[in-house]
């Protein structure tokens, strides 16, 4: 049992160690002192083959003097094998090895970028190792060049199960080696990044499921002796030593844009990130890039500030150069309004925000905005208007004084519109702002419309009723008091609609009556020739169009018309009784007998 209460309490330990971190913008980074400080791994990365690419932000500490190391995936081996990356007061360089042999350049690949001073400033460095001679090294985003050391062909071998992985610690020929400075946003690849994500993804996080992220510590707990990885192969390490945690100087954020033009004449570079707008222009020196930032939360650090004002996000910006004498001007938008004011540090490990102008900022800031505060008023109602005249809009007397904008781009008291419309208007003073909308609608009176003709009919089709064939804009109200801009008729009746706004209405009505016949009126006999009144088999004119057959005693049709109009006299037939059937819409069917009676 106590074994398992060991194995629980040192479980409950782990965990502990992931609990607080700070990952607010840049967060936390590691500190070394180049004594004992490093970062150990352990067997990971045997199984790694070409293409890597590694990349990761770095102070390095203007007091060394030799070569220090970054990051070796098979430290304390006899032979040249795996990759490292390194650095020193005068160089960034990487090398791979065969693990066929040491203490010989036959047996590895090396690329050195020389530049004048790498100390003393955050630089972001990605390495990515393609083949013997297909190697690149990225400080800030440039293609820094370099020389190729070493004469191996072969493959890399990364195959070393008795060596582990190391940050800020190597030992090779004997000698050991120790990085002194600070390590922040550590990411390993397992394919070649291309330029234009190595610009992309250098001042962002990363959410650790990236397409070939093998490696991510971003070094943002706070305590503990464990940093974890955030990709999906989650090869956490342990601080050895005492390596401190300190807060980042990096410049990182949630999101990120760039620029990296020929020229800097007229470019400006803009990020967005909803109501926010930061905009870099009028950047002077020689930077080859510019990366804006946004940090999607509240400073970790806020000393300086009042909360109550604060408003998320912040944003920042950095100037990729070695070169430390960029400036920028700097635009900060906050829903199309610029920010009542603003305070600024230099970098996330800046305690203190101090207020401070946004023209000639010197390479780098960071921003916390500090918004207008909302100062409501009222255009009034919204307008109808039906002589279709211009018609002037005012400001109300409560922004008198303060920075006007309507929508049409105007920044007078008032603007004259004379089409339909919302127009809105927006007053700012120095650290206040307002906005409202009011709709203009340029009505006409409905126009005449007719529902149809009334009509008699047998059988009633339902059929839609439409006043209008535009309707937008228009009241409808119909004989029963429903307001659709449509009727359907089921029943026979009068039908009628009332359309209206404010400009005057229009009417109409139409009457469906059903046929009506009295069967009555059918006549029993008829006498052809006799008293010239009762000639042939009447039938009501309602009642045209239907078919009329007559038969005989015996069953026999001796009369037949599909379209019966009153012409049947018995002409060819005798005397006597005859039988008729009438059918048709309107009827049905009817059947009775006739007496035939000629005259003499």
């Amino acid at each position: 049992m106590a074994k398992y209460v060991l194995i629980l309490l040192l479980l409950l330990s782990a965990i502990q160690s992931f609990c607080q971190v700070d990952n607010v913008g840049a967060g936390r980074a590691i500190s070394f002192d180049g004594v004992d400080d490093y970062i150990d791994f352990g067997n990971i990365y045997d199984d790694v083959a070409l293409p890597i690419t590694v990349s990761f932000w770095a102070y390095i500490d203007p007091s060394i003097t030799a070569l220090v190391p970054i990051f070796d995936n098979q430290d304390g081996s006899s032979v040249y094998n795996g990759f490292a990356v390194v650095a020193s007061h005068v160089h960034v360089g990487m090398t791979y090895g065969d693990g066929k042999g040491g203490n010989n350049p036959a047996f590895r690949r090396s690329k050195a970028a020389l530049m004048s001073d790498p100390t003393g400033k955050w630089i972001n460095v990605t390495v990515v190792f393609r083949g013997a001679t297909n190697m690149d090294i990225y400080l800030n985003g440039i293609n820094a060049g370099g020389d190729y050391e070493g004469y191996s062909n072969d493959p890399m071998n990364s195959n070393s199960p008795g060596e582990v992985a190391k940050m800020g610690y190597w030992f090779s020929n004997g000698n050991y080696f120790r990085y002194k400075g600070q390590l922040d946003e550590f990411r390993i690849w397992n394919r070649a990044l291309s330029e234009s994500e190595i610009r992309e993804t250098m001042c962002k996080k990363l959410k650790g499921n990236e397409t070939g992220l093998i490696g991510y510590w971003n070094f943002d707990e706070t305590s503990g002796n464990i940093v974890a990885d955030k990709s999906v192969k989650g090869f956490n390490g342990t601080l050895m030593g005492n390596p401190q945690r300190v807060y980042s100087s990096a410049p990182i954020g949630d999101e990120s844009v760039y620029l990296y033009p020929a020229s800097w004449g007229g470019n400006t570079v803009s990020l967005v990130n909803g109501l926010d707008k930061l905009t870099v222009s009028n950047v002077q020196g020689t930077p080859e890039g510019v990366h804006v930032y946004t940090v999607n939360d509240i400073p970790s650090q806020t000393n300086g500030l009042n909360l109550a004002e604060v408003e998320k996000p912040y944003m920042g910006t950095f100037a990729a150069a070695f070169d430390v004498n960029n400036v920028m001007d700097l635009n900060y938008q906050y829903d199309g309004v610029s920010i009542c004011k603003n305070f600024q540090r230099n970098n996330n490990s800046v305690d203190v925000w101090a207020e401070q102008p946004l023209t000639s900022i010197l390479n780098r800031t960071e921003i916390v905005k500090i918004p207008a505060s909302n100062a409501d008023f009222d255009l009034g109602p919204d307008i109808e208007v039906c002589d279709q005249k211009a018609i002037t809009l005012s400001a109300p007397a409560s922004v008198s004084g303060k920075s006007l904008l309507w929508s049409t781009g105007q920044t007078s008291a008032s603007i004259v519109v004379s089409t339909s419309g919302n127009y809105w208007l927006r007053a700012g003073g120095t650290c206040s702002k307002g906005r409202d909308t009011i709709s203009v609608a340029y009505l006409k009176p409905p126009p005449p419309f007719s529902l149809g003709d009334d009509e008699t009919l047998c059988i009633l089709t339902p059929r839609k009723l439409s006043p209008l064939k535009n309707p937008e804009g228009y009241q409808f109200v119909w004989q029963d008091g429903s307001t659709d801009s449509t009727f359907v008729t089921n029943t026979f009746g009068e039908y009628a609609v009332t359309v209206s706004n404010a400009c005057g209405t229009s009417s109409d009505k139409i009457t469906l009556t059903p046929v009506l016949f009295d069967k009555n009126k059918i006549p029993n006999i008829i006498t052809p020739g006799n008293d010239l009144l009762n000639e042939h088999f009447m039938i009501e004119e309602s009642l045209f169009g239907a078919r009329f057959s007559v038969y005989n005693r015996w069953g026999e049709q001796v009369y037949d018309n599909p379209n019966y109009r009153n012409d049947w006299n018995g002409a060819g037939l005798t005397n006597g009784i005859y039988f008729y059937l009438l059918t048709g819409d309107c009827i049905g069917k009817i059947k009775g007998s006739v007496t035939l009676i000629k005259g003499n």
